[in-house]
């Protein structure tokens, strides 16, 4: 996936999801959304590119768990965790590292190296407990291959207990299924159960479930895993703390015996952070953690990923621009070659360098990789890596740029149009390439472009205006929060007629006269809770500003606002000034109030 193209086409889209929504025929309202959306900071803030060095990896000279192997090469926070799980001295623990860190695996291997030191004993020796139902489903593919291929865990048995039972059920372990079937787990106990919250809820109070726990003695049960942790707070958080207390007293388990885990790829970060997991975690599990217990991801620094800088040259700058633009309409592999190609003469067959060892295919596997070991090795790439960097986990494309720009590389010749489409092309590459790690092609680099998109509510604008030179003055569309109280006293929320196009602004009626603005609170609440206080002051402008000053003067032209009950009924209508309204009703059937109808704030990321 291209991120930074895909990011555009988003940003393009949510513009457009709003213009289209809002399509106006009042002259004094034309061009107030684009208006909108050209101002910094109103509707989308971004975007923020990311760049995941590699995780750091394990200093292990032998297999953690020998009769158990891993089958992949662990990073440092993995084994830490190992350490800290690994049975008979287990240690309560919380792994708090990123998407894709392999935090499963960090007690998932423990609790199988558990049950396969002890799959003769009955009963349940490991819960996990899934926020959805989804992950446990995952996860249990996961668990079920991993104990069809490793021999010594022959004999170790999995269930899942969560939603509906599947029909037909499975009685048995399979290389891509655990057992599934109720009346098998209540007769045979699995050694690791995979449920929710609140399917563990109904396990300890109906009394066909009794059997379950029927084998378990007080020391059997020896984890105790919550995945996703975070998800789990306020009410859900008491309801799963008292949950884990009566699971406990059911079994009897003794104080300090179990090791409890949970796991999160967002549980914060810094000392202070720690103390709090650490004090959320006793309350939730009701057993003792120290922030030692709180592992954390650790990747390479900077400069021990990059290598030694191989090419030094530059394309021109112009050529740079023109690729990056040219990549909104191509593929992401042509966009891909036209940029390697810049950077890299090997990749152009045309040019007496072409490495004819890569594949002549920017899509095969080998030349993704090929990019990838020339990338590491460019001087561009260097530079562009350590401007991200320097920012902290996230840089704006401009703070990359102004870091780009002190660099005595790009001091002469490189606008900062110039320089954004550079870390635009690097990230494109970055994104594309690929390297080979242990015998498996992986992503180069993990590589993130968020945008934030603002939340459109409570919006306002001011009213249109004839100037005296004859010409109008438009409404400015703003969000209120961003008003001071003495341009809030000057602007109105803005509605919308989606039959004409019409747009006009809620307003107060007062019988005798007088200002048409109220508080915002006052307005909304008559408009949505029924109150008949309030009408819409609809600005249709004419072009001709000789007759729209006459009508500026000849209030109030006849307009009928009709709001419609959720029963169906109408409740009594204002009438209120207008010009030239396009049509005798706005309801609010067929009506929009801006702010009200579209977006809520939320943050897009598109990964590589």
């Amino acid at each position: 996936m291209n991120p930074i193209l895909l990011g555009k086409q988003v940003e393009d889209g949510l513009e457009d999801l709003v213009r289209s929504s809002f399509e106006t025929t009042s002259p004094a309202f034309e061009g107030m959304i684009d208006t909108f959306l050209a101002t910094e900071g109103n509707f989308l803030k971004g975007p923020w590119l990311s760049v995941d060095l590699p995780f750091r990896p394990a200093h292990l000279e032998t297999e953690p768990f020998p009769d158990v192997p891993l089958g992949f090469r662990p990073h440092k926070h993995q084994e830490l965790a190992f350490n800290r799980l690994l049975a008979p001295d287990t240690k309560s623990t919380l792994v708090a590292t990123g998407t894709g860190s392999g935090k499963t695996e960090c007690y998932l291997w423990p609790i199988l190296d558990a049950c396969r030191a002890s799959k003769n004993e009955p009963g349940i020796k490991a819960i996990i407990i899934y926020p959805m139902n989804a992950l446990a489903t995952d996860q249990a593919r996961r668990i079920a291959k991993a104990i069809a291929r490793t021999p010594a865990l022959k004999g170790v048995r999995c269930g899942i207990y969560a939603d509906a039972e599947p029909k037909p059920a499975s009685d048995v372990m399979s290389d891509s299924d655990v057992i599934t079937s109720r009346e098998e787990m209540r007769r045979n106990p699995p050694d690791i159960l995979l449920t929710n919250y609140k399917m563990l809820d109904y396990l300890l109070l109906r009394g066909r479930d009794k059997r379950l726990w029927a084998k378990n003695a007080p020391e059997t049960l020896r984890y105790l895993v919550v995945d996703e942790l975070h998800t789990f707070d306020g009410a859900q958080g008491a309801d799963l703390a008292l949950l884990i207390r009566r699971v406990k007293a059911r079994l009897g388990t003794p104080k300090g015996h179990i090791a409890c885990v949970g796991s999160s790829a967002t549980l914060g970060s810094g000392e202070e952070a720690a103390e709090r997991l650490v004090t959320y975690a006793q309350d939730i599990f009701g057993e003792r953690f120290e922030t030692a217990g709180v592992i954390r991801e650790d990747r390479l620094l900077t400069h021990e990923y990059l290598d030694s800088i191989d090419f030094t040259d530059l394309p021109e700058p112009a050529r740079v621009v023109e690729a990056v633009d040219a990549g909104l309409a191509q593929s992401q592999s042509e966009v891909a070659l036209s940029l390697a190609k810049l950077f890299f003469e090997d990749f152009d067959p045309a040019s007496a360098y072409f490495d004819k060892s890569v594949p002549n295919d920017p899509s095969h596997p080998q030349w993704r990789v090929a990019l990838g070991t020339k990338l590491r090795a460019h001087v561009a790439f260097h530079r562009v890596l350590e401007a991200v960097q320097a920012s902290g986990r996230a840089a704006s494309l401009e703070t990359a740029v102004e870091a780009l720009s002190g660099a005595r590389l790009f001091r002469d010749g490189w606008s900062k149009e110039e320089l954004a489409a550079l870390v635009e092309a690097i990230v494109i590459l970055t994104s594309w390439a690929r390297r080979e790690l242990g015998g498996r092609i992986q992503p180069l680099l993990n590589v993130r472009v968020q945008t934030w998109v603002r939340e459109m509510g409570r919006m306002v604008a001011t009213l249109p205006r004839p100037r005296e030179s004859g010409t109008t003055e438009p409404a400015v569309l703003s969000h209120s929060d961003d008003l001071e109280d003495s341009g809030l006293e000057r602007a109105l929320p803005v509605v919308l007629c989606r039959h004409c196009g019409t747009s006009g602004q809620l307003c107060r009626v007062n019988e005798g006269g007088g200002s048409i603005w109220a508080p915002l609170d006052t307005l909304y609440a008559d408009f949505f809770d029924g109150g008949t206080a309030f009408g819409s002051f609809i600005s249709n402008l004419f072009k001709d500003s000789q007759k729209a000053k006459a009508m500026a003067v000849s209030y109030p032209v006849r307009f009928t606002l009709t709001r419609w009950n959720s029963n169906g009924r109408k409740p009594p209508t204002r009438s209120m000034a207008t010009f030239q309204p396009g049509c005798s009703t706005l309801s609010m059937n067929a009506g929009s109030l801006i702010g009200h109808v579209l977006l809520a704030a939320r943050r897009i990321v598109c990964r590589s």
